[in-house]
């Protein structure tokens, strides 16, 4: 059997990194990205404004883009409690040297699950205002997912994810030889692309000869409703993810 071929969904220069320590493991790993990120110079205007003239609020991240951009506000903000999606995200903003960062699951519903649970363990946070800053894209609505909390959220739109709509000629070699294809993603809407972007190019290709890696158990489920063939690591984390994709190209993908 030839040696299956992975390849990273997730925006540059994630999907990158991805594919280098793939590559680092002795697998064929490509990047793959679902999307290009671009800037919302009056979104992250507006943001930072906002940020600034509510010096009590909390800042809540729900992916790695909106914290990179964050990270870079030339503003006093480092000291603000910041709600981050998942590790990944927390850890870009422990680099930029935010001092107060609490991470969830790995996905937007088990970042509210923590928020709401906040609330109910500390009655003296209730009437607490969060800035919730993301992409103009969502998959899950935060303001919806804490309506039933007694507190109050702003949205800030910092970048758009604009869809790939290259073919991709590594991923057409590929299926022209007949090698087994993985994909790794870290969020409910590269795999929404992904799916489009598969019926678009390759609609005599069938979506569940595709293995889908994702980090938590939300993820499969999303996957599988877009009829895709996905599975994860025990752990929640990009490590554990990886290393769960070199155990399966390692012990012989089934």
């Amino acid at each position: 059997m030839s040696k299956p071929v992975i390849f990273s969904l997730r925006p540059e220069p994630d999907s990158l990194e991805d594919a280098a320590f793939l590559q680092a493991m002795g697998l064929a790993a490509l990047a793959l990205p679902m999307m290009s990120i671009q800037p919302d110079t009056d979104g992250l205007k507006d943001a930072f404004a906002d940020i600034l003239a509510r010096p009590k609020a909390e800042l809540v991240c729900t992916s790695k883009q909106a914290a990179r951009f964050l990270s870079k506000a030339d503003i006093p903000v480092k000291n603000r409690r910041v709600w981050c999606v998942g590790n990944g995200t927390k850890q870009v903003l422990a680099d930029a040297a935010f001092l107060d960062l609490v991470a969830a699951g790995g996905d937007a519903r088990s970042l509210i699950e923590k928020i709401t649970a906040s609330h109910k363990n500390n009655r003296q946070r209730d009437g607490q205002h969060y800035l919730w800053l993301c992409g103009a894209d969502i998959a899950v609505d935060i303001v919806a997912g804490l309506a039933g909390a007694p507190c109050s959220v702003t949205r800030h739109t910092l970048y758009k994810a604009m869809p790939n709509r290259d073919k991709s000629v590594d991923f057409q070699k590929a299926v022209a030889a007949g090698q087994m294809v993985a994909v790794c993603a870290m969020s409910e809407r590269s795999l929404q692309l992904f799916s489009d972007w598969l019926a678009l190019h390759y609609p005599a290709f069938p979506a569940t000869d595709v293995t889908v890696f994702v980090p938590s158990p939300a993820l499969v489920a999303a996957a599988n409703k877009l009829g895709l063939n996905a599975n994860a690591p025990p752990e929640i984390s990009r490590p554990a993810l990886l290393e769960h994709i070199r155990n399966w190209a390692e012990t012989g993908p089934r």
